[in-house]
C-alpha cells in the first residue's frame, strides 16, 4: 500500500519517507543483528483488501497496524531535516 494514500487510494494529508538500505545497514543491519523482528503482513493485507472490495472501509481501516509520527530529538534535528512542526491538537 502507498503510505500516502488511504485504502481507496485517495491522497492523504500527510507525507512520508521511504528509506533504502545499503552498505553497512545491509551487512550489519539486515544480515546482522540490528533487526529485532520481521513480520509477514500478507494475510492481514489480503484481509484488508477483501474488506475494501466489499465496501467495508471502516472495518478495513480498523485492522491497520498502529502508526506514529517520527519524533525529533530536538529542534536542531528538525531544522536540519527541514521539517515543519507537527500541527497542535485542538482543545
Amino acid at each position: 500500500m502507498d503510505p500516502e494514500r488511504d485504502v481507496t487510494f485517495r491522497p492523504l494529508a500527510c507525507r512520508s519517507i521511504q528509506v533504502g538500505l545499503s552498505g553497512v545497514a545491509v551487512t550489519q543491519g539486515l544480515l546482522g543483528d540490528w533487526i529485532v523482528k520481521i513480520e509477514d503482513f500478507t494475510a492481514l493485507a489480503t484481509e484488508i483488501g477483501e474488506l475494501v472490495v466489499e465496501g467495508r472501509i471502516d472495518e478495513a481501516e480498523e485492522k491497520f497496524p498502529p502508526e506514529r509520527p517520527y519524533e525529533y530529538r530536538d529542534e536542531k534535528t528538525r531544522s536540519a531535516c527541514q521539517a515543519s512542526p507537527l500541527p497542535q491538537e485542538e482543545a
